[in-house]
């Protein structure tokens, strides 16, 4: 998700297409980097899918939620401390 700049764009890095792009350096693990720009999310339980998280992150009610914590005028980001 973009938390700068253009906030709150979201997509959905399928786990095989990292492990793809991973095989090539020999790694087994699992790993994303990211931009400062960005933010990489994960469930912690198999109770709340990718995909939910993802239809959430796109709904108005994110939305309201997301720009009520937007600062900066020039540029507009989200950060821990935006409350």
């Amino acid at each position: 998700m973009s938390i700068k700049g253009t906030i709150g764009k979201t997509a959905l890095i399928e786990q095989s297409v990292v492990q793809a792009s991973e095989s090539l350096s020999g790694s087994d693990a699992w790993t994303l980097v990211t931009s400062g720009n960005c933010i990489a999310l994960r469930p912690r339980s198999q109770e709340i899918t990718s995909e939910y998280l993802l239809m959430y992150f796109r709904s108005q009610e994110f939305e309201h939620q997301r720009d009520s914590l937007q600062v900066g005028a020039v540029i507009p980001h989200v950060t821990q401390c935006s409350r």
